[in-house]
């Protein structure tokens, strides 16, 4: 029996950065295209996630997932060549920070 890729083999840096959004995030769909995984597989994650953070609107946190996503593949995939994502991590950190702050009135975040 053949086992499927792993879904970020032949993954480029170059490839996962042209996916950034100018304000910093990355797209759910277009990141998860890239990684070739199944629609199913993501949703899935996305759900968890949402789930995990306390909310319910999975629409509103979609990028947000799929921006720490790119942030952990970098870390992991792409960690020895740090010097050219460095600054793009950055950004995308930032972004996530300002999607996800938290109200002092609110106990959930977003």
């Amino acid at each position: 029996s053949s086992s499927s890729p792993s879904p970020s083999v032949g993954l480029s840096l170059t490839g996962l950065i042209n996916l950034q959004a100018a304000d910093g995030s990355w797209n759910f769909k277009q990141l998860f295209n890239l990684l070739k995984v199944a629609e199913a597989s993501s949703q899935k994650g996305l759900k968890d996630f949402v789930s995990f953070i306390g909310s319910s609107d999975e629409s509103k946190f979609a990028d947000v997932f799929a921006t720490l996503v790119a942030l952990n593949i970098l870390n992991q995939k792409f960690k020895s060549e740090e010097e050219e994502w460095e600054l793009i991590g950055d950004k995308a950190q930032l972004w996530v920070k300002q999607k996800t702050r938290c109200k002092p009135d609110q106990k959930k975040c977003g």
